[in-house]
């Protein structure tokens, strides 16, 4: 099946005698990157649950400076397999040199 929205398009395939679908979104966002990158970068866990509903747990638990920090996170796996959790090091990095300032 697929279903295109303004300028989003999703793609989803139902997993033959499975209970599983997979989904895919494409899509065009009209804005500069920086304004994209901060948008992610500052999400709460409420937002970052609106598409990704296994995320039970997400917080900064060591901010390093504007551009890096350290997070924790949990994600929720069906039973019988215990949640996963992982600590994440998350850092910018800008290529001014080969797309300007950002």
């Amino acid at each position: 099946m697929s279903v295109k929205e303004k300028d989003v398009k999703l793609d989803s395939l139902e997993v033959s005698e499975t209970p599983i679908t997979i989904k895919r979104a494409k899509g065009i966002i009209h804005c500069n990157a920086r304004k994209l990158f901060d948008y992610m970068w500052k999400q709460t866990l409420e937002d970052k649950k609106k598409y990704e509903d296994t995320l039970a747990e997400d917080k900064i638990i060591q901010p390093l400076n504007d551009d890096s920090h350290i997070r924790y996170q949990i994600y929720k796996f069906p039973w019988p397999l215990d949640n996963r959790d992982a600590v994440v090091s998350s850092f910018v990095f800008f290529f001014f040199f080969l797309f300007g300032n950002i």
